[in-house]
């Protein structure tokens, strides 16, 4: 990067956040109250869901503090932010917020050090190096590895309401884990924490089968096929999975098996993580027990509550922000993950406190 492109950065803050692709400024802002300051704001993946819902809570939330957003989509890629935003030359931005895969964190991190801009990332934590290298960057979103702790302790709940859990009565529970993308650290971290935590419960477990994605429905279909070529479908106590996509496939084979048909019919819980749309409707109607998801609106007011309060006080410490949540040592605000299940036959979205 040139130095009079780190000179006109200079002026920015940037919001990172990962899938936003059109530009965005609130009605209400540009009629007035306009604050001093805008905020970019720049996201990778513009298809997900799971992002999508961390954006339409950061707009609602801009509306809410009086921030104004100019929104970039890329492919998550160091110069994409640079290159988006580098020559805006008539806005004046003191902050980047980011949402997006980790593959440049400490590149973006790098150069928002030498720029002297603050860079908050949100939702997806990249991880313990870049703070401890770049004191300007904060993180506001969860422990993106607890969510594996929270299936296993979602699996032993289940096992304490339904005694008849352990299908075949060899006192193990039997499952099959679909992962994320093989090599991916988080999927590698979660897998592990999950085993753990069983462990940890002093759970007995046979795994069945342990598969990595990128998953489609076929993919799910064909590792099912294959997993039943050894294994009687009457002996699998749980299946557990990376994301609500493959959870949803699952439960998809388990249906044309004749399991996850309706509170009459012979169930297998389906674990998953995500909390998208057809993910929570598959949970209101009992054919996925739970899914663990991101609080994205909590996130959201946490993040703009930092942006606002940064806006007002350009040397504000994490020690000085108001907050719900505290920051921790390496400025990071963990929020709670929420939990999808149905509770008295209704769909409750809940914060989840692991038990340890």
């Amino acid at each position: 990067m040139s130095l009079l492109c780190l000179r006109t950065l200079r002026q920015y803050l940037v919001l990172l956040t990962g899938c936003v692709l059109n530009s965005f400024v609130p009605a209400a802002l540009a009629e007035g109250n306009e604050p001093q300051s805008q905020v970019l704001f720049y996201m990778e993946d513009c298809r997900s869901p799971v992002n999508a819902s961390i954006r339409e809570q950061l707009i609602l939330q801009s509306y809410e503090h009086s921030v104004k957003l100019k929104e970039g989509c890329g492919q998550g890629k160091a110069q994409d932010v640079w290159g988006l935003f580098g020559e805006s030359t008539e806005l004046t931005m003191p902050m980047l917020m980011l949402v997006w895969d980790h593959a440049e964190d400490e590149t973006v991190a790098h150069h928002a050090e030498r720029a002297r801009l603050p860079l908050l990332f949100v939702a997806d934590d990249p991880g313990t190096d870049v703070f401890t290298k770049y004191s300007t960057t904060w993180y506001v979103g969860s422990d993106l590895l607890l969510p594996g702790k929270i299936q296993a302790q979602l699996l032993h709940e289940y096992q304490q309401i339904h005694p008849n859990w352990d299908r075949n009565g060899n006192g193990k529970v039997d499952y099959v884990l679909f992962k994320g993308i093989q090599g991916n650290l988080e999927t590698i971290s979660r897998a592990k924490t999950f085993r753990q935590e069983l462990r940890r419960l002093k759970i007995p477990t046979q795994i069945l089968g342990e598969y990595f994605g990128p998953w489609s429905g076929a993919l799910v279909k064909e590792q099912f096929e294959t997993l039943l070529q050894h294994t009687a479908i009457e002996d699998l106590d749980a299946v557990i999975c990376a994301s609500d996509r493959i959870a949803l496939a699952a439960v998809r084979e388990l249906q044309q098996r004749g399991f996850n048909l309706g509170p009459d019919r012979p169930y297998i819980p389906v674990l998953s993580i995500d909390g998208i749309a057809e993910g929570l409707a598959a949970v209101r109607a009992g054919e996925l027990e739970a899914t663990v998801t991101r609080d994205a609106r909590t996130i959201a007011q946490v993040a703009m509550s930092i942006v606002r309060q940064y806006l007002k006080n350009p040397d504000l410490k994490p020690a000085q922000v108001q907050l719900p949540y505290k920051f921790n040592s390496l400025r990071k605000v963990l929020v709670p993950f929420l939990v999808a299940r149905v509770e008295q036959g209704e769909l409750t979205l809940t914060p989840y406190e692991t038990d340890k």
